[in-house]
């Protein structure tokens, strides 16, 4: 009786004072889920991941430390990948989470550059993980040659008589005048894709968006037409715009999974008007660090698989959260119903 009523009793223990790199928030939700009155506690298992996924990942650095340098890349050859900071992005509806209000955190200090002016403290993929997409780490080096091989062909195609300029610029001049392999082996370095979309966006400058989006949409028709994408047929998914969609999302992220050799893409049916798709190690991000969301080549990729299965005019694609502006390389797209416009 004596140790029930002195666990009744004792006040709810500090996580900080365990470890001084948590953030104070944490205690502030500790109080809240164990607090003695159940009716000051979360509700509902919503309402728990809602107030945890507005949580930072870490103590606000102090103004007068110098935030921390990256992680290196590995001595194998693998792409350093930048602390994953907090950041705000137009991410999943959550309204019916019953989140109570609560001051946004102060600015987090990272290695990475800082983000766009509309960040606050949540991350969008992160409350997409605790809404139950499965996380990601890529951990092979190489990708599916032919998928490589399609993307340099009509990389060639597109640009013209500047591919020479765009190849050397990428790193990839002795595919000035071939194609690379065109089979099933995993052998194209995964950071090749990233070097010519960035090679693209130098040499094109003002111009760039346009051409990158041309790029991924032509690539993504050639990809379709070859027939070797593992979608089946347009005509194939069943009636219904949200099941037929479900379709597609799904069979696509699988697809691109078998052109990683790995499980690096995530997707997730939120509620009737709104599907999301991650990208985690995004190959079209690798090492590059921007300071607006610069995803123009799978935007452009996953609008194409939506024309292609004639769900253009039902739903739309946005880009929410950027990888290369957080510096985690992990991105999320929206795909959002046209009817909620």
């Amino acid at each position: 009786m004596e140790v029930a009523y002195a666990t009744v009793n004792t006040p709810i223990p500090s996580a900080v004072k365990l470890n001084a790199n948590l953030p104070d928030e944490l205690d502030q939700l500790l109080q809240r889920v164990l607090a003695k009155d159940p009716a000051q506690r979360p509700q509902t298992v919503r309402e728990l991941l809602a107030q945890m996924a507005r949580l930072p990942q870490r103590r606000t650095a102090p103004p007068s430390v110098v935030a921390a340098p990256a992680v290196a890349a590995t001595s194998a050859g693998g792409v350093a990948v930048l602390p994953r900071p907090a950041t705000a992005s137009n991410g999943p509806d959550t309204t019916s989470m019953r989140a109570i209000p609560s001051a946004p955190p102060p600015p987090i200090l990272h290695g990475s550059p800082l983000p766009t002016p509309t960040a606050a403290g949540a991350s969008t993929i992160r409350t997409l993980e605790l809404m139950g997409v499965r996380p990601a780490r890529a951990r092979g080096r190489f990708i599916l040659n032919s998928h490589f091989s399609n993307f340099v062909h009509v990389a060639r195609d597109v640009t013209g008589d500047r591919w020479p300029e765009v190849a050397y610029a990428a790193g990839l001049v002795q595919y000035i005048e071939q194609d690379a392999p065109h089979d099933d082996q995993l052998s194209s370095p995964v950071e090749s894709l990233s070097r010519l979309n960035e090679a693209l966006e130098t040499i094109y400058g003002p111009e760039s968006e346009d051409m990158i989006r041309a790029w991924g949409r032509r690539a993504t028709e050639r990809w379709l037409a070859e027939g070797r994408h593992g979608l089946g047929g347009a005509r194939r998914f069943v009636p219904g715009r949200q099941r037929k969609l479900a379709g597609v999302v799904k069979n696509f992220t699988e697809a691109m999974d078998n052109v990683r050799g790995e499980h690096t893409h995530a997707w997730l049916q939120v509620d009737e008007h709104q599907f999301w798709l991650v990208n985690f190690s995004n190959m079209f991000a690798l090492g590059r660090i921007k300071t607006v969301k610069s995803c123009h080549v799978w935007t452009s990729s996953i609008e194409t698989i939506l024309r292609w299965a004639g769900l253009a005019n039902d739903w739309y694609v946005e880009e929410v959260e950027c990888g290369s502006v957080t510096g985690t390389f992990d991105c999320a797209f929206a795909i959002r119903s046209s009817e909620t416009n």
